[in-house]
């Protein structure tokens, strides 16, 4: 009896990781300073068969040992006060909007009184709207078993509510 025990324990310990997969499409719009809009298309998705995963980021797949914790968008400044998103476009841009799944992220010219941000841009993670620290700040997708966990705003601070 110990022995059936002893060997259910540890086929129990050896037994596949937790079943994650998820997919999620991504589409968005790009301003451009000329006044030109672009479509973009950028979403993930992860499938797990056994030992082999693929995770997705955009049109980039790569395999991988487990499901990735978070993808970082990262958003940088010119002097110009246009943004470079690499997954994005391949030049500086003014605004985007971002449906990934459920969740709007966009980022938009908005000219406030008081100043409150450098380029006086704002970017909204569903409907909570951060302001840049610097010239760089990042979009970090979190994710769990599930899919999204969460979407997280670094290098910004977070709108207090004060009048505009």
């Amino acid at each position: 009896m110990l022995r059936i025990r002893l060997l259910l324990i540890f086929t129990l310990s050896i037994c596949h990781p937790a079943y994650a997969e998820f997919s999620y499409e991504g589409q968005g719009l790009l301003r451009f300073p000329t006044g030109t809009e672009v479509i973009f298309n950028f979403g993930f998705a992860f499938q797990q068969s056994g030992y082999n995963n693929v995770f997705t980021a955009g049109e980039q797949q790569m395999e991988v040992t487990q499901r990735p914790e978070k993808y970082s968008i990262w958003l940088s400044m010119n002097q110009n006060h246009e943004v470079y998103v690499q997954e994005f476009a391949t030049s500086y841009f003014r605004e985007f909007e971002w449906t990934l799944g459920e969740h709007k992220i966009a980022l938009q010219k908005k000219v406030l009184s008081p100043k409150r941000s450098i380029g006086d841009y704002v970017l909204t993670i569903d409907n909570i709207s951060y302001f840049f620290k610097g010239k760089q700040g990042s979009v970090d997708i979190l994710f769990d078993d599930e899919g999204i966990a969460s979407i997280e705003a670094n290098g910004f601070v977070k709108d207090l509510g004060l009048s505009e």
